[in-house]
């Protein structure tokens, strides 16, 4: 590689057991073995394993993008990984269907998808999930709990054998779990000029809220060492933020972002998703060619309307309505570790 790249690595119950980056496996190529709990075997010379806790994975990959126009070469950069099964090992590449369901609607986004659940769809999935993909040890408490109603980890599981009053109620705990899922996801754990700051704690144990919020944002946190992730909605007044409006992110030059890799702002809109517009630019960071102040500080303009040839270069289009910030630092240094760093809060130009 020669460029930033994370691998994120979770288990199906969302504990992120290792990270791939330069931080931890450097810029050269690699062959990772992913063996399950229950694999017993010799791996081919010169493949490290990686003891995965639960047989289904999920990989969440980065690779920096230095805009649209560098867009060709990272998707040769992607084509460079590869999944491969041990039983083809040093055969040519061969093509795998799809993991995606026939019938799961693609368009909408993973919140969606779970907000359409309805009960019996919910809870068979689960049990055959359960069944597919065992819990661990410090699961049984729970696992005891949910057999005590007649829900049981089985590919057979009917919804419909249970009792009128277990019906009922597990119709009327779905919607309240949603609720109640949202309201957590809105609980920031730390909060710094209204960005709050949402860290992976690597390990859910039985925290079961807090691995169902962040399965819920799509397992959207690494590990800080690896990038550190601040999320705002609310200018520095606590106000939400909207695209009709004019703001001003400002670093002083002692303050930029200070990483090993790289920084970036994006936007997103209310459903998570990058709002179109007439440049196609959704992120900013240290290697986009912005202009700096006259005392070498630098400023970043969010907003819909075009701010005019002398901001053009440092403007961050915004959707007219209501929009979410994402500053991300990778490999970010001690200091923010340690949270001598703090991000400015954003400013609304009156």
């Amino acid at each position: 590689m020669d460029r930033y790249y994370l691998l994120s690595i979770f288990s199906a119950w969302g504990d992120l057991f290792d990270t791939m980056s330069p931080r931890t496996t450097g810029m050269g190529g690699t062959c990772v073995a992913f063996a399950g709990p229950s694999w017993h075997g010799r791996l081919p010379d010169g493949i490290k394993r990686l003891g995965a806790t639960t047989e289904t994975l999920w990989i969440n990959g980065r690779i920096q993008a230095a805009g649209v126009e560098d867009l060709q070469i990272v998707h040769a950069k992607q084509d460079q990984f590869q999944l491969t099964p041990l039983s083809e090992w040093g055969q040519p590449a061969s093509t795998h269907p799809s993991p995606f369901p026939p019938d799961l609607d693609r368009r909408m986004t993973p919140e969606e998808q779970v907000e359409n659940l309805i009960a019996p769809a919910f809870y068979t999935r689960l049990s055959r999930l359960i069944r597919k993909i065992p819990p661990q040890a410090r699961d049984a408490p729970m696992m005891r709990r949910l057999s005590q109603i007649g829900f049981v980890p089985s590919e057979e599981f009917a919804f419909e054998t249970l009792s009128s009053a277990t019906v009922q109620a597990m119709h009327d705990a779905v919607p309240e779990a949603q609720r109640t899922i949202a309201r957590a996801a809105q609980i920031p754990v730390m909060k710094i000029n209204n960005w709050s700051l949402p860290l992976h704690p690597r390990r859910f144990e039985t925290n079961y809220l807090s691995r169902a919020v962040t399965a819920r944002n799509a397992f959207w946190n690494s590990l800080a060492e690896d990038v550190i992730v601040y999320e705002t909605a609310q200018d520095r007044a606590g106000e939400s933020l909207k695209g009709t409006n004019q703001y001003v992110i400002h670093f002083d030059q002692e303050h930029v972002p200070p990483v090993n890799a790289f920084w970036s702002i994006t936007v997103y809109d209310s459903r998570r998703l990058l709002p179109a517009n007439a440049i196609h630019r959704h992120v900013l960071g240290d290697r986009d060619r912005l202009r700096l102040n006259p005392d070498n500080s630098l400023s970043i303009y969010i907003q819909h309307e075009w701010p005019g040839t002398a901001n053009d270069s440092n403007w961050l289009p915004a959707p007219k309505a209501g929009f979410d910030l994402i500053l991300q630092l990778y490999w970010p240094k001690s200091e923010v570790l340690n949270g001598i760093w703090r991000p400015p809060a954003l400013m609304r130009i009156r």
